[in-house]
């Protein structure tokens, strides 16, 4: 994805700035013991980690609530694993319900039924709550009410 309002680089340079599984758990270690008691995984896009259910899994043994946001493309090959992790909110972006602005703000011809499909697919396998998460641009804020009434709808 390329998002015009996103902070990430583009994919291909994103890999080699990715934290080391062992530099991850340095860290969770470190702020463990400062207190921390959640942390939010983000991206770019946190499936594409090759290690986010290692990362999920070390942060629930130590007892860290997980924030994870995702753009809704991908979907892990095992989901449903995700239910055993400490989870606490599992955010799901979508800017709008119009197809056209979603993949222009988002960057990618297409995303727009993916997301919609996917995120039907988070809510009927994971036993946690899905949230629909919206960055408010001018292109999109006269349209987030149709959205909320869209996820209240069904169930986000």
């Amino acid at each position: 994805m390329n998002c015009q309002f996103c902070y990430a680089l583009p994919e291909k340079s994103q890999r080699s700035l990715e934290l080391s599984f062992k530099d991850f758990t340095r860290i969770v270690d470190e702020l463990d013991s400062l207190g921390v008691f959640a942390i939010q995984l983000s991206g770019g896009e946190p499936f594409l980690h090759p290690k986010i259910e290692k990362m999920c899994d070390y942060l629930s043994k130590k007892k860290i609530s997980i924030y994870l946001i995702t753009n809704g493309l991908i979907i892990p090959k095992n989901l449903k694993k995700f239910n055993n992790y400490s989870i606490e909110q599992f955010q799901i972006s979508l800017d709008t319900l119009d197809p056209k602005l979603v993949e222009e703000l988002r960057g990618k011809p297409g995303c727009f039924e993916k997301i919609i499909k996917n995120a039907l697919v988070f809510r009927t396998k994971l036993k946690k709550k899905i949230f629909l998460g919206c960055v408010l641009t001018q292109k999109n804020k006269e349209q987030v009410l149709p959205l909320l009434e869209y996820a209240h709808k069904n169930k986000f």
